[in-house]
C-alpha cells in the first residue's frame, strides 16, 4: 500500500467493510467512512486514530460537501441494500435508493470534486448460469443498473472504475446468517441444522482473499 493517502469506504459497517477498514488503517491510510443516520458504528468506537466518520443525510448536496472535505484518493463502494430472490414490494424503495440513487449521487460528487478512482461492488447473482447478464433477483438487477450508470460516467468524465463481483464470503467476526455461521452455532449449541441434500454448488471466498482483491484493485487503479 501507499502510505498517507485517503481512502473513503461506503458500507464500512458490514462484514467486508469492517475488515477492509482495519486493513487500510494497518497499511497507513487515513480512512473515511460514510454511514446512514441509524447505522451501527459500535465497531468503530474502538478505533482511536486514522478513522473519520461522516453521516449522509440522503441528499446529493451533502455527499458533494463530504467528498469536497475529504478529497479521497480512492473511493470503495460497498454500501447496498440486500434482498433475496423473493423480495417484497416494501423492499423496492430501499433497493433503488441504496443500490442506484446513492451510488449515482456518490460518483457525481466525485466527478464535481475531481476525484477519479472508484471501486464498485457487484454480485455473481448478475450472471445466472454464467450468462453475460441474467439477474437472479431484483437486488442483482439494481446492481447491474448502477453498473450501467457507471458506464456513462466512465465515457463522459475522467472517472476510472473497477467493479469486483463477489460470491458468498466467510471468515472471522462474521455475524450474518450464513452457512458457516449456522454450522458454528449448531455445533456450539449442540443442535441439528436442517439442510438440503447438498447437491447444489456454492462458491465461498475467504474474507482475506476478498480484502486482498480490493486493495490490489486500488493499487492497480491508482497506478494507471
Amino acid at each position: 500500500m501507499i502510505n498517507e493517502r485517503n481512502v473513503l469506504i461506503t458500507g464500512a459497517s458490514g462484514f467486508i467493510g469492517t475488515h477492509l477498514v482495519r486493513n487500510y488503517l494497518n497499511g497507513g491510510y487515513i480512512v473515511h467512512i460514510i454511514v446512514r443516520p441509524k447505522s451501527d458504528i459500535d465497531f468503530f468506537k474502538k478505533i482511536k486514530t486514522g478513522l473519520f466518520i461522516y453521516t449522509h443525510n440522503g441528499t446529493t448536496e451533502n455527499l458533494f460537501d463530504i467528498i469536497k472535505d475529504i478529497k479521497p484518493d480512492l473511493v470503495i463502494h460497498l454500501a447496498a441494500s440486500f434482498s433475496n430472490s423473493s423480495h417484497k414490494f416494501q423492499n423496492i424503495n430501499n433497493l433503488v435508493t441504496s443500490n442506484i440513487l446513492f451510488g449515482t449521487q456518490l460518483v457525481q460528487a466525485m466527478v464535481m470534486n475531481d476525484v477519479k478512482y472508484f471501486i464498485n461492488t457487484g454480485t455473481s447473482w448478475q450472471h445466472y448460469e454464467n450468462k453475460d447478464y441474467s439477474p437472479i433477483c431484483l437486488y442483482s438487477a439494481t446492481k447491474q443498473a448502477f453498473k450501467d450508470v457507471l458506464q456513462y460516467y466512465v465515457e463522459a468524465t475522467n472517472l476510472r472504475v473497477i467493479t469486483l463481483k463477489l460470491y458468498h464470503t466467510y471468515g472471522p467476526n462474521d455475524r450474518r446468517n450464513k452457512l458457516f455461521c449456522l454450522l458454528r452455532n449448531a455445533i456450539k449449541n449442540n443442535k441439528t441444522l436442517k439442510m438440503t441434500p447438498g447437491e447444489q454448488l456454492i462458491d465461498i471466498v475467504f474474507i482475506d482473499d476478498v480484502v486482498n482483491a480490493y486493495t490490489n484493485a486500488g493499487v492497480r487503479l491508482m497506478a494507471k
